[in-house]
């Protein structure tokens, strides 16, 4: 299986993080590069779309600043980022929240598989490249940088998780009965040690 590119897509590369838990140094999983300063990294997965499929970003900032935050959607077997921000942070306010989405269909008129990021179409998968592998599922992982003030990280409370749901349409373009309907939700990587600030 080969990952598709575009120049988009291709800024950010993947890279083992060094990361500092208790005064001890760790090797982190592979993950996109981010800009931000000493930003709170939060991991989710692996986990898997389907073409009927789309997986959200959900984040709630409770704290008592704004933060700046960068997301990711990484190929789970490559690191390849397939859909994100990283280079363009959120600005995301105190008491509110934001959503990010990523899907990836088939169009029924050329059978190639066509991404969709946060709304836009990103990449155009060039004939013979797939993501969906052979049992038609495509392998994540999913990545939340935020960037608190100084103030803000004493007193933060991030609320990030990743849902996944139906986001089928019909053959004659109508939308699934079953569309909207949540088919998992998932919190941070419950085996890796989750709001590790990055040094």
């Amino acid at each position: 299986m080969r990952a598709a590119t575009s120049a988009g897509v291709a800024a950010a590369v993947g890279f083992a993080a060094a990361v500092t838990i208790g005064g001890a140094a760790l090797r982190a999983q592979t993950a996109p590069i981010t800009t931000l300063a000493h930003p709170t990294v939060t991991w989710f997965g692996p986990y898997a779309i389907t073409a009927n499929d789309t997986t959200r970003f959900n984040y709630s900032n409770l704290g008592p600043d704004a933060v700046l935050i960068e997301w990711a959607f990484t190929n789970a077997l490559t690191g390849e980022m397939v859909c994100g921000n990283i280079g363009k942070p959120s600005l995301v306010g105190a008491g509110t929240g934001a959503i990010w989405d990523y899907s990836q269909h088939i169009d029924p008129a050329t059978g190639q598989e066509v991404p969709q990021c946060d709304g836009s179409q990103v990449v155009r998968i060039e004939p013979g490249e797939t993501y969906f592998d052979k049992t038609g599922r495509h392998g994540l992982l999913a990545w939340i940088f935020v960037q608190h003030t100084q103030r803000g990280l004493r007193r933060a409370v991030d609320l990030p998780t990743v849902e996944v749901f139906n986001s089928a349409t019909l053959a004659d373009g109508s939308k699934s009965p079953a569309f909207g309907e949540i088919i998992a939700v998932l919190h941070a990587n419950p085996i890796a040690p989750n709001g590790i600030i990055l040094r």
